[in-house]
């Protein structure tokens, strides 16, 4: 029923078509390599399933720097399962999560987004929901008053807090490269660094996205950065990232003015589990579920600590939609 080993070099073209048969038929080269070869965390961490000549299934893990109440450790965020389809149903999902506990990976803690679909098979091999990145919106602009839109931006109005005014500027890949490591956010006991290495690789080098590095500065000083992704056509803009170097930093919404002058009157959303004060002027979505966020410690890694519960964590929807 298929044989479970680590990923080999050779195995490089039959996974990117196993990834085009199973995942996105727009998989390609680029996006293989820049996901799961030049990641500043190192390569993944990857098993194979191999049955009947080929290779049926892959399951990776991105290794990344983090801090768990004050100890680093590697936590591990997992990208791209994916079974053939001709080969679903018959467990080799399971089996690939149990062939990568059980494997020497130097992983402490693996951490997903899992959707309903592959949710319960981490849930059974001991992954838990630690909180949920709640989805919250502001309306920067409506097209008729008394619709969604209007009444969106009514009550965006009124949330929106009082803000000194800074000025915002979009950064270079190479300016974003060579900034210093932001500060961690306070309070939170498990945090996922954001290095000046890893910004720009997740931001500046994405093969599937376009993103927007925008930053406030006071004087020469840098205040805070948020990395944005903008789909004007339909009207719409995604804070995907925070990231703060001073310490009254942190703001989404002193970025709206900014957004608003550069893309209209759009809707403007985040998913994140930052601190409430970092999203002051924003509603939160009545229609809104959240994304669950669970985690597992790696077999053996009792000295880590109580359960993670919400509030614990700090992770963004760039974290969120990282393949």
């Amino acid at each position: 029923m298929g044989q479970c080993r680590a990923y080999e070099p050779a195995d490089r073209a039959a996974c990117i078509e196993l990834l085009r048969r199973g995942h996105d038929p727009r998989f390609s080269e680029e996006r293989f390599a820049w996901l799961h070869e030049l990641g500043p965390g190192g390569p993944s961490c990857k098993v194979v399933v191999e049955a009947e000549g080929r290779i049926v299934g892959l399951y990776a893990v991105l290794p990344r720097p983090a801090h768990l109440d004050g100890r680093l450790i590697t936590a591990g965020r997992d990208v791209d399962p994916v079974v053939d389809p001709d080969w679903r149903g018959k467990g080799l999902f399971t089996r690939m999560l149990d062939w990568m506990l059980a494997s020497d990976s130097g992983v402490d803690v693996f951490y997903n987004f899992a959707n309903p679909a592959s949710a319960p098979g981490f849930r059974k091999r001991g992954w838990q929901e630690a909180d949920r990145l709640a989805d919250h919106v502001a309306q920067l602009g409506y097209r008729t008053l008394l619709g969604r839109e209007g009444l969106l931006w009514a009550a965006s109005r009124l949330a929106r807090p009082p803000l000194g005014e800074l000025p915002v500027r979009e950064l270079s890949i190479d300016e974003v490269a060579g900034l210093s490591d932001p500060l961690p956010p306070p309070g939170r006991r498990f945090v996922v660094q954001r290095s000046a290495a890893y910004l720009a690789w997740r931001y500046g080098q994405s093969p599937l996205r376009e993103y927007h590095s925008l930053a406030r500065h006071d004087g020469d000083e840098l205040v805070d950065m948020l990395v944005v992704r903008a789909d004007p056509d339909v009207r719409r803009i995604t804070l995907v990232d925070l990231s703060v170097y001073r310490a009254d930093g942190g703001t989404f919404a002193a970025y709206l003015p900014y957004l608003a002058e550069q893309f209209g009157g759009c809707w403007v959303g985040v998913w994140s589990t930052v601190s409430a004060s970092w999203r002051r002027g924003f509603v939160r979505s009545p229609r809104a579920r959240g994304m669950p966020l669970l985690v597992r410690s790696d077999s053996g890694r009792d000295d880590l600590g109580r359960a993670l519960g919400p509030g614990d964590c700090f992770v963004s929807h760039g974290d969120l939609e990282a393949n």
